[in-house]
């Protein structure tokens, strides 16, 4: 529940500083527009990054994480009706297309395709980065193939908060959230490594590093990133 507060919460906050200086009835209005996007954002993130995508969703079947994998996917690639016939009998169905409904009826995907697009994009990161084999990581090339990923996520977290939570979001505001998130992935991940070790999450700073195989250091590149920002973006 702390997550889906803290996501929750962000994207109001986002909204009320958006509308806070308009007049009470545009305020209303545009809260009672915000609020369920706000609770759907939450509660899937919550479900599906702690529950289908974590260790927690070890003890649901494989083939049923699957079902579930490819039915997310379609509802945000076409926002059309799913057959959730072939989905378990089990209360994580029916929370998930309660939200999905939510969000089709206050967020049409023809007034929103940019939020569909982003929720897509972050979905599918996820996705990759749940199924990470460090092995594979090492034989693909090492850390830095994670990076793409993570840049995804991190950007696409701030993106649909504020696709969701203001009134117009410019394209150099998306393009801005892009190059400048992953410094705060890279902040989160190490800060979180030692829990992360023990949970046995894979981040750049809990797969093993190996210095002979590896052309990049994730701290130094934690360091690299903020220095980048900071001369060519801020």
């Amino acid at each position: 529940m702390g997550n889906v507060l803290r996501v929750a919460l962000g994207v109001i906050a986002i909204a009320a500083h958006d509308v806070m200086d308009e007049p009470a009835t545009v305020q209303k209005e545009h809260m009672q527009r915000v609020i369920p996007g706000a609770y759907v954002y939450g509660a899937s993130y919550a479900l599906i990054d702690e529950v289908l995508q974590s260790e927690n969703g070890r003890s649901i079947p494989t083939e049923h994480r699957e079902r579930y994998h490819h039915s997310i996917l379609q509802g945000l690639i076409t926002s059309g009706d799913i057959d959730t016939s072939h989905l378990p009998d089990h209360p994580l169905t029916e929370e998930l297309q309660s939200m999905y409904q939510l969000l089709r009826d206050h967020y049409p995907i023809a007034l929103y395709p940019h939020l569909y697009h982003a929720a897509e994009a972050m979905y599918e990161a996820q996705h990759r980065d749940a199924s990470l084999d460090p092995v594979a990581v090492s034989r693909a090339g090492g850390i830095k193939n994670m990076y793409p990923d993570m840049a995804i996520k991190s950007a696409m977290t701030r993106v649909i908060a504020d696709l969701l939570g203001r009134r117009y979001v410019s394209d150099g505001s998306i393009s801005h959230f892009i190059n400048e998130n992953l410094g705060g992935q890279f902040r989160d991940d190490f800060e979180d490594h030692v829990p992360d070790s023990k949970l046995g999450t894979w981040t750049p700073f809990t797969i093993p590093y190996n210095p002979e195989s590896e052309s990049t250091n994730p701290l130094y590149d934690l360091f690299a990133y903020d220095a980048y920002i900071v001369n060519c973006i801020s």
